[in-house]
């Protein structure tokens, strides 16, 4: 309201294009202390202050709702994102479980390749034929 009156007042271009001067409305032709009355009587003028005071005020309630909308959505986002880094923390507990499962399995498997691959050696070396392991190994003389 106050920017829309103020172009009304200021904005008009002369016919050399320059603006004309905005101080004319403060320079009194007549009178030096330049207070001299608007047609406007002094009610319609406190009523159109009030006016424009009551235009910010709703624009202001306006933008403190909006931010209060806002403050909301991020609270609800907040929310589900906990949620969210919950169910990832559960499933991320439980795939570390099964992965060391997984490696222990390996662990326990290559373990028993070596102990299958130190026997055979062992035999080999005490025994002259493969077939013959089994005597020596569980044979006590």
């Amino acid at each position: 309201m106050v920017i829309r009156s103020y172009n009304a007042r200021y904005d008009d271009k002369g016919s050399d294009g320059y603006a004309r001067n905005p101080y004319e409305t403060f320079q009194s032709k007549g009178n030096p202390l330049g207070n001299e009355r608007k047609p406007e009587n002094k009610a319609q003028q406190v009523q159109n202050q009030i006016d424009d005071v009551v235009n910010i005020m709703q624009e202001n309630i306006d933008s403190v709702m909006q931010r209060g909308e806002n403050l909301d959505n991020v609270g609800q986002k907040t929310d589900r994102l906990r949620d969210e880094a919950q169910v990832f923390q559960r499933s991320a507990v439980r795939v570390r479980k099964k992965m060391w499962w997984n490696n222990m399995k390996w662990k326990i498997i290559i373990a028993v390749c070596l102990i299958i691959i130190i026997l055979v050696i062992v035999c080999k070396c005490t025994c002259a034929a493969m077939w013959f392991c089994a005597c020596v190994v569980f044979n006590v003389d």
